[in-house]
């Protein structure tokens, strides 16, 4: 975190995780994508994903597509969950369904971590 250098206020932050930091430094890590399976990729199996990535202090961005994972938005959950509010069947977590059902889904949130669980892999495109 940015105002995290230098300070030794706390011991239990050193290990970095973030999960007890009783200043309030910490951030849930951005690790939720979306996944538009709604509409094909230019190239054909790769997947198409939700926004233009933001800084932690911008407001997160919902509009457009892109199959480049590195410059996609990213999400924590609870941003998510309080986006979609009600549409919790239109925007499924992949947590909250089979994962058979993980293309037949218009959208999904999901991680990285887990789009990479079930075969998906990153690679570099260049084409005319």
């Amino acid at each position: 975190m940015s105002g995290c250098a230098g300070c030794k206020k706390y011991s239990d932050c050193k290990d970095g995780s973030g999960l007890t930091w009783p200043c309030g430094a910490y951030v849930p890590a951005r690790e939720y994508v979306i996944v538009c399976n709604e509409h094909d990729a230019i190239v054909e199996g790769a997947l198409l994903f939700w926004g233009k990535r933001t800084l932690d202090e911008e407001d997160r961005s919902f509009g457009g597509y892109t199959c480049d994972v590195t410059k996609c938005e990213m999400y924590t959950r609870q941003e998510l969950e309080v986006w979609r509010g009600d549409l919790k069947e239109e925007y499924p977590f992949f947590d909250e369904i089979d994962r058979k059902d993980f293309s037949k889904k218009n959208e999904v949130l999901i991680t990285v971590k887990q789009l990479e669980s079930i075969g998906f892999h990153r690679f570099t495109v260049m084409a005319r």
